[in-house]
């Protein structure tokens, strides 16, 4: 009996940890992040047009993203969404990282 009353707060307190983390506020927070590093992306590798096209495609989409965290609607689209919303920016995120990594130096002097 006991167990199972362990596991229902168990999972209220999953929910809620959830719930707190799924906030427009990390929303807000990632694409901020997102949209730096596009900026980055794009002044170190802004020589390549179809690369330049998917970050001007990032941006459009982050900025989209923002306006709708600002939105009250926001707040009524269900937690599994979000929760796949959450996964996507922080695979976008270090798509992004990744790429930067990759990005050839400007000068041949070793800092």
């Amino acid at each position: 009996m006991f167990g199972k009353l362990r596991l229902f707060f168990e999972k209220i307190y999953k929910s809620y940890r959830l719930r707190k983390e799924l906030k427009p506020f990390y929303f807000l927070q990632e694409t901020e992040e997102i949209l730096y590093l596009a900026k980055l992306a794009e002044r170190l590798l802004g020589e390549d047009k179809k690369f330049k096209s998917r970050l001007d495609k990032i941006k459009q989409e982050m900025l989209r993203l923002q306006d709708l965290t600002k939105e009250s609607a926001f707040n009524k689209v269900p937690l599994k969404t979000k929760l796949e919303l959450k996964k996507s920016l922080e695979v976008s995120k270090k798509q992004l990282e990744e790429t930067l990594g990759f990005a050839r130096p400007h000068t041949k002097i070793i800092q």
